[in-house]
């Protein structure tokens, strides 16, 4: 297992929350709900040449956010020694 100076780790928490706050920079809740909702109704629509959806930008702006999460949570369960926290 690699060590990781407190800077590193500081850097990595840097980026996560910078990962979050792209993603609500880019646009807010309410226009992220509705565009998720348009990707699931779009199969089942008979009009779907009039939508535009932006696929990429929005998996672009997904996959950041679900990393930092993923970093996250592997940095809170794991030990140094790679060993699983007691949570109790």
């Amino acid at each position: 297992m690699e060590f990781l100076s407190p800077d590193t780790i500081g850097k990595r928490v840097q980026k996560s929350v910078l990962a979050f706050k792209n993603f609500f920079r880019y646009q807010k809740l309410e226009k992220w709900k509705e565009d998720l909702q348009e990707i699931l109704n779009y199969p089942l629509s008979k009009y779907t040449e009039d939508l535009e959806l932006r696929l990429l930008d929005m998996y672009l702006h997904l996959t950041k956010p679900i990393e930092a999460t993923h970093l996250i949570d592997v940095r809170e369960i794991t030990h140094i020694g790679g060993h699983i926290k007691n949570r109790f």
